[in-house]
């Protein structure tokens, strides 16, 4: 979390409100900051099969859809979840319309691009495992749709 303070000569100083000591050209070896995380530390005793299930479903439904050409655009509006019909109730494009209920679980398996796809099957693949594991396959599926 960062916050503004005014300095003596009344110019704007970005202090972090972090407890860390601020690293320097030495410590950068030993505790190295990055950017986007490749993986975890935590092993998994089981095998992650409904987070590889729903990586592959999550891509397949992606280039499914994007074969489609001109009408993937179309096909985002009608089948993803848009905030403004869930908490007003009223459908903006009713003759694409698909119910709210319906499109609050089909927009889990929508993605607006590769990176969108990429960014999101990269942290479930990070963190997806470990719950898995430590719920069990039925219960972490569950937790999914449900979540």
């Amino acid at each position: 979390m960062l916050r503004t303070e005014r300095s003596a000569r009344s110019v704007p100083v970005l202090i972090s409100m972090r407890t860390a000591i601020p690293p320097t050209a030495g410590s950068l070896q030993q505790f190295p900051y990055y950017m986007i995380p490749l993986k975890d530390d935590i092993p998994s005793y089981r095998t992650p099969i409904v987070t590889v299930g729903l990586i592959s479903l999550n891509c397949l439904i992606f280039f499914y859809l994007v074969s489609w050409g001109e009408e993937f655009q179309d096909a985002l509006v009608k089948w993803g979840a848009i905030p403004f019909e869930i908490t007003h109730g009223q459908e903006l494009t009713p003759e694409l319309a698909f119910s709210v209920p319906l499109s609050l679980f089909s927009s889990m398996f929508m993605h607006g691009g590769l990176f969108h796809l990429a960014g999101n099957m990269l942290y479930l693949w990070i963190f997806g495992d470990n719950v898995e594991d430590k719920l069990g396959h039925l219960k972490f599926f569950i937790f999914y749709i449900l979540c």
